[in-house]
């Protein structure tokens, strides 16, 4: 079972039931910069980054999330703060696994930080290599946010992903395949003359 690293670390959670009742919104963002795009279809051989955005909280102090994927699809090679924090943010835990990331962070500063947003807001950036076909979904799991009393804040809506990806059906230039078939025909003629020899 997953340990609530954040809830452990807050020095001012009297008891686990008590939340911040307010909510949050996750989303899981495949075209950075703009708008939330929850889907994409990419190629292989090439690479993208993954946002996962927060909106609609207030007294916004830590948090940690886990983002699953698909492993023949996706090679994850880089997880990056936000800096959603500042010079107080502080990393809890950054692994990249297999078919999943787990990513966590907090304010050192907690105490009297009043982060509220009303806009999505970057936590963090997940850059991928596609190196499969496929489509399948990019879900945000796992999610733990706190105040900064160290409460978790209650109630959270995921917006995941679906991501879609083909062969990137790259052809040689004609110049390309015009110097191989000259190459393929110089060695070709080679071996007649020897045989002929």
């Amino acid at each position: 079972m997953k340990k609530f690293k954040l809830l452990k670390l807050a020095p001012l959670l009297f008891a686990s039931s008590i939340c911040n009742v307010q909510a949050a919104q996750i989303f899981v963002d495949l075209v950075p910069g703009g708008g939330i795009d929850s889907t994409l279809t990419a190629f292989t051989g090439t690479s993208i980054d993954v946002d996962i955005l927060i909106d609609d909280v207030t007294d916004f102090a830590g948090f940690e999330f886990d983002l699953n994927f698909s492993d023949p699809m996706l090679n994850a090679t880089a997880v990056t703060s936000g800096g959603i924090f500042g010079l107080d943010g502080f990393e809890l835990d950054n692994q990249i696994n297999t078919s999943s990331i787990s990513f966590s962070e907090t304010s050192v500063a907690a105490f009297g930080l009043d982060i509220s947003l009303g806009s999505p807001t970057l936590l963090a950036t997940i850059s991928f290599d596609i190196v499969g076909v496929g489509s399948d979904p990019l879900n945000a799991n796992n999610i733990v946010l706190s105040d900064s009393l160290g409460f978790g804040i209650g109630s959270v809506t995921v917006i995941n992903a679906q991501l879609t990806t083909e062969n990137s059906g790259v052809t040689p230039a004609p110049g390309v395949l015009a110097l191989m078939f000259v190459g393929l025909g110089f060695v070709s003629l080679r071996k007649n003359i020897k045989s002929n020899q």
